[in-house]
């Protein structure tokens, strides 16, 4: 119970990394459900829609949501094929769409994930799978005691302030969390 517990813990904080590769920028359309808000309770016959790039830095933030969602990991996943995953993924956005602004946060965001990633190449002997990742990661937050620990850490920070400045110029644009977070 204990390891299917930390298994747990893990999967969510992945979730909550991956939020920030912020794929799917302008790939696909948002429903016309995505794009309103109707105004006092009334049907949909005032709507408000959304600017183009409002839309596209939602189609990112959801697509990123669903890249976390189909991570499945075990204790036995490959920590190194975990952030391939996250990486590849990330290369693969268009965020032609998207401002300026948002597409520097996104890209800075990639460049934390590839710094994470050749951190877990370089020490890949320590932590090979999610049971030593998970091991690493709940120190996160702790005063680093070993240069891998540094390291990583340093990483997890840039995706976490990377992440929050492309949730910031979301809301900016009145992108809610809720619009494209499935779960917290």
């Amino acid at each position: 119970m204990k390891k299917h517990h930390l298994i747990t813990i893990m999967t969510c904080l992945v979730l909550l990394l991956c939020l920030t590769t912020l794929s799917g920028c302008g790939q696909e359309s948002v429903s016309l459900a995505d794009n309103i808000v109707s105004e006092r309770g009334e049907h949909k016959g005032n709507l408000q829609h959304r600017s183009p790039e409002a839309a596209a830095i939602l189609n990112a933030l959801k697509e990123g949501d669903q890249i976390g969602a189909r991570l499945n990991l075990t204790e036995n996943t490959k920590t190194q094929d975990m952030l391939e995953y996250i990486v590849v993924n990330l290369k693969r956005v268009d965020v032609s769409d998207c401002p300026f602004k948002f597409r520097k946060a996104f890209s800075d965001n990639l460049a934390a994930w590839q710094r994470l990633l050749r951190t877990v190449n370089e020490f890949s002997h320590v932590i090979p799978t999610m049971r030593e990742w998970t091991r690493l990661s709940a120190l996160h937050g702790t005063a680093p005691r070993t240069e891998l620990e540094r390291e990583v850490f340093a990483a997890l920070d840039d995706i976490d302030s990377t992440y929050d400045e492309c949730v910031s110029i979301a809301a900016d644009y009145e992108v809610k969390r809720s619009e494209y977070k499935t779960k917290d």
